[in-house]
């Protein structure tokens, strides 16, 4: 299992019946976490979309210099 040592950021959202809940991220050395709600679809408005885009640029960013990695320009 992959030791959480980075930084988490959580972003509100809604499942599919309105009900609140959270997608986590998480940067390890070298990897990126992400926990959506379990068995569920997670239903972003565009402000929590850009949070999560935001959050998982972020972490990619934290995840490569936890690994000793510098991040390469945006291939999008």
């Amino acid at each position: 299992m992959t030791e959480i040592t980075g930084r988490r950021w959580d972003i509100a959202c809604l499942d599919a019946l309105d009900r609140q809940r959270q997608v986590r991220v998480w940067s390890s050395p070298g990897r990126v976490v992400m926990i959506s709600p379990p068995a569920e679809t997670s239903c972003l408005t565009i402000d929590e979309a850009t949070k999560l885009r935001d959050s998982l640029e972020r972490a990619i960013e934290e995840a490569g210099a936890l690994a000793g990695r510098t991040r390469t320009a945006r291939a999008w």
